[in-house]
């Protein structure tokens, strides 16, 4: 677990860990990454990455080279790497570390209300296979006004697996 909101970091406070060095440590230098991870429960393989000293810079500073040492190293010694991140649309920080991730989730949607003065619809999406197994979809964004061809206008394509489905029984009973 990252603690990568390097402006306002909480998870440290949240596990009552001690402050200590952590992500900017790290990324300057002062750290090797192996040093860096806090074990946050004695029974269960969590560690905690935690920020570290806020930093004048956090978006120069996860532009630089350690980035990738720090990839790296997550990448060879941990199965799962869950990134706690600033907000999406308020900082560049989050979008920095997006291609880090193999999907994001979002607290709340991930651009304003408003965009340019347009207004903005989001939708859950749920995709379905009759078939189990790896199945891939596009999902397309189309942010504008009509013919105009203003906005903002993309496709990106997901790969997913499909669960088989479960044959279910249901029992209607009458009220009388």
């Amino acid at each position: 677990l990252l603690e990568f909101d390097l402006r306002k970091p909480k998870l440290q406070e949240r596990f009552g860990i001690p402050k200590g060095k952590g992500i900017v440590n790290v990324l300057v230098g002062e750290e090797k990454p192996e040093n860096a991870a806090v074990r946050v429960m004695p029974n269960y393989p969590l560690y905690l990455f935690q920020s570290g000293p806020v930093p004048p810079n956090p978006s120069e500073l996860m532009a630089n080279e350690n980035m990738k040492l720090l990839k790296q190293h997550l990448d060879e010694n941990y199965d799962v790497i869950i990134l706690d991140t600033p907000p999406y649309a308020l900082v560049a920080d989050a979008q920095l570390l997006e291609s880090w991730a193999d999907i994001s989730l979002y607290q709340r949607p991930p651009m304003r209300k408003r965009l340019s003065g347009l207004a903005l619809e989001y939708q859950i999406l749920e995709v379905h296979s009759r078939d189990a197994g790896q199945r891939s979809a596009k999902i397309s964004f189309n942010v504008g006004q009509g013919s105009q061809d203003i906005g903002f206008r993309n496709d990106v394509t997901i790969v997913f697996d499909a669960l088989p489905s479960h044959p279910i029984t249901l029992s209607v009973k009458d009220e009388k």
